[in-house]
């Protein structure tokens, strides 16, 4: 689907819904959809409102709009000159609720979208009540588990990311982990945002001594690649920055109180490869594109999915020779929320407590040895260094389908005999193996699921 498809099915969603949130992996081209949105209205005379909480993405998003839709668009924010006439502004919202609104806004875009339940959003959003309003983030989810249903009327879902690896429009991850012992990780505070708090999670990291393993993962697995770690906080980053350093590795700092220009610096530094590791807290996180980025390293753990794989997200830009990024899991984020590429739904609904049985998380894990085992997150050791995380695929599970299934032929047992044994063994059977055991067998689909269902009821009691 081409860029002007897309934007003409987010222009039609918007026309019958009025108010939609809009997804997509990072990566997958969310900034040139709402440009192109944004120029097409700016064509026929219409006025447009783009927000963004940061000046590098309103930056970024002025001269994405110049390059690829030849639009000059105006920025309300302190250091630029104000050109109110031009039918495009984009804004922050933090000068925003200085300033007053720029006047006939015809369609408000809000970058990051995840941020527009806050205030100082709301109220923006109830002064264009007219005004067709369309957000845009890569995850759509928030740490404290509430929704977005009382704001957004619609969500349009788009690629996965693994969809956008199968036809190259993203690079996947090649995953290594140092696993933390997640029991001391468990005694660290978690605020009322629903994330660890930062301080004590410092503490935890320093005693942890796995500032030092950090260095070690990357010698091993990503020696002499171009690399961004994302740490805790600032004394957290200028730590890492230490130990990079100390080891002959070039690495330099960077984080929002520094000054524009000494921030622009390094990160050119960085993207020019003057210094091989970039160390940051916050800036790195959303919008920062620099495709030559072949490694990330995770330093700090988090509950949050969406900081998870906007982090992550960093490394999986395409460019040319480019095959695959290096993922090194200092953080147990793996663990706790998956394979970069796992599949995940959005809602606009938030996320009910409830007392339902979650099933537990499988790995299959190479250790130094060459050795692989499939295992529970529970049942991966802590303290093994380098073990490397080899993406379960249904094709390897089909094989214990296999085995059975020529067991049966051999003892002269009922073909259905390998199913039952199969779904014995594997505790949540996907979707593709399911349909690969019910063509195998000739049997009807509806009939498998049935008795995987009745197996993990049997399981659960």
């Amino acid at each position: 689907m081409s860029v002007d498809d897309l934007a003409k099915l987010e222009r039609a969603y918007a026309q019958t819904y009025g108010m939609i949130l809009s997804t997509g992996p990072t990566g997958s081209g969310k900034t040139v959809i709402f440009n192109h949105l944004a120029a097409e209205y700016a064509a026929k005379g219409k006025r447009v409102l783009i927000i963004a909480d940061r000046i590098e993405l309103i930056v970024q998003t002025q001269k994405r709009l110049y390059k690829d839709n030849g639009v000059i668009a105006g920025i309300i924010m302190n250091g630029f000159d104000s050109i109110p006439h031009l039918n495009i502004q984009i804004a922050s919202i933090q000068t925003l609720n200085r300033r007053s609104f720029p006047k006939d806004i015809d369609l408000v875009i809000i970058d990051e979208a995840r941020a527009s339940t806050s205030e100082s959003y709301v109220k923006v959003i109830q002064h264009y009540e007219k005004a067709t309003i369309l957000g845009f983030d890569a995850t759509p989810i928030r740490t404290s588990g509430k929704g977005f249903e009382h704001l957004y009327t619609i969500m349009i879902q788009g690629a996965t990311i693994k969809y956008l690896e199968s036809i190259g429009m993203l690079v996947p991850a090649k995953c290594f982990i140092n696993p933390i012992d997640k029991y001391e990780l468990s005694k660290v505070r978690v605020k009322s945002t629903g994330d660890y708090d930062e301080a004590e999670l410092e503490r935890f990291m320093e005693n942890s001594n796995a500032n030092a393993d950090l260095v070690e993962s990357y010698r091993k697995y990503a020696d002499g690649l171009k690399v961004i770690i994302f740490a805790i906080n600032i004394a957290h980053s200028k730590k890492i920055e230490h130990y990079y350093n100390e080891a002959g590795i070039p690495c330099k700092h960077v984080d929002g109180t520094m000054s524009k220009e000494l921030r622009n610096q390094i990160i050119n530094e960085f993207r020019s490869g003057k210094i091989l590791a970039l160390v940051n807290v916050g800036i790195a996180t959303y919008g920062f594109d620099e495709k030559t980025i072949n490694c990330v390293q995770l330093a700090r753990p988090t509950k949050s999915l969406a900081l998870y794989l906007q982090m992550i997200g960093r490394g999986a830009r395409r460019c040319e020779g480019k095959q695959f990024y290096i993922l090194l899991d200092n953080a147990n984020c793996i663990m706790a929320h998956g394979r970069p590429n796992d599949k995940r739904e959005w809602k606009l609904t938030g996320k009910k407590q409830t007392a339902k049985k979650i099933q537990p998380k499988r790995f299959r894990i190479k250790f130094p040895n060459g050795e692989i085992k499939e295992m529970f997150e529970s049942q991966i050791p802590m303290g093994i260094k380098g073990l490397d995380m080899v993406e379960l695929k249904d094709e390897y599970r089909v094989n214990v389908f296999e085995k059975y299934l020529a067991l049966a032929q051999k003892k002269q047992f009922k073909a259905s005999f390998a199913m039952f044994k199969f779904l014995e063994e594997v505790k949540n059977p996907s979707e593709i193996e399911l349909k690969y055991i019910s063509q195998k067998l000739n049997y009807k689909i509806d009939f498998v699921k049935s008795m995987a269902a009745k197996q993990q009821s049997k399981e659960a009691k």
